[in-house]
């Protein structure tokens, strides 16, 4: 089973069985001889039985053959280079650390996520990206709420004046208005927070988003996991800029209105 990539390159035709594959090895038991360069090398001749496609470093590096051919083609006779190890238990790292004590320190022990390291930092690197390009997004919409209790507090121009009769402080009176823009960006975190959830429940449950190639993956549809701490992450950026959306605002113009009030008379 050659890779996508390998394939490719090889001009492998995998319904031609009359073209073979012939693979080398540099032999471990023979000398190098540059008379008989042939010598030096292990041959298995192979007929390609299919092609895979995972991920472009999968598919343009790996060729799958049987552990007897990789045995005699490595001149490994009774040995191997790894073993893998699969379990339903979700705590890896404590049979990580009960391998290590058995097989000792000769050994590399490597969980999924050590083994393809540079892939899943580069997976964590793009969802920290979206989320950054995201804050962004919703950094210049806040512009709309700063123009929103913009709006909310010249339209109370005259209840500010009415308490500011009653006896009302000006900190007391910011603290209505930076309340109520800050209420506002709390509903809207709320709203999105229940429909992203419902979103992705859907997703988890039914498959909406599935792969365009269906039949060629383990899975049919994007997987998705919800982590409460992702959550905390679009809570604490988001409440900030509401914050500093509602309060910039409410100061500047209240304490502009405030001293204004002496000057307006009613009928």
């Amino acid at each position: 089973m050659l890779g996508q990539g390998i394939a490719y390159r090889l001009n492998v035709d995998v319904y031609n069985f009359h073209i073979p594959l012939s693979i080398y090895s540099p032999s471990r038991k023979k000398s190098f001889n540059p008379t008989n360069f042939q010598g030096a090398f292990n041959n298995v001749i192979l007929n390609a039985g299919g092609v895979f496609s995972i991920q472009q470093d999968f598919d343009s590096k790996y060729v799958f053959v049987p552990l007897s051919v990789a045995q005699e083609l490595f001149d490994y006779d009774k040995q191997v280079t790894a073993i893998e190890i699969f379990s339903d238990s979700k705590d890896v790292e404590s049979i990580k650390e009960n391998v290590k004590q058995l097989i000792g320190n000769n050994f590399n022990v490597k969980n999924r996520y050590e083994q393809q390291e540079f892939i899943y930092k580069i997976m964590n690197s793009e969802k920290w990206a979206v989320v950054m390009i995201l804050l962004l997004i919703l950094a210049i919409a806040s512009f709309s709420l700063v123009g929103s209790v913009t709006t909310i507090i010249i339209d109370k121009k005259k209840d500010i004046y009415i308490y500011k009769s009653i006896g009302m402080s000006k900190p007391s009176i910011k603290q209505i208005f930076i309340y109520n823009s800050f209420m506002i960006s709390a509903i809207g975190l709320s709203l999105g927070l229940i429909v992203g959830y419902l979103i992705c429940f859907l997703q988890i449950k039914f498959g909406i988003i599935g792969f365009q190639s269906s039949g060629n993956f383990i899975i049919n549809s994007y997987p998705i996991k919800i982590q409460v701490m992702d959550i905390f992450f679009i809570i604490i950026p988001v409440g900030f800029i509401a914050l500093i959306a509602s309060y910039f605002p409410a100061k500047i113009l209240v304490d502009r209105l405030y001293s204004q009030t002496d000057m307006i008379y009613y009928k």
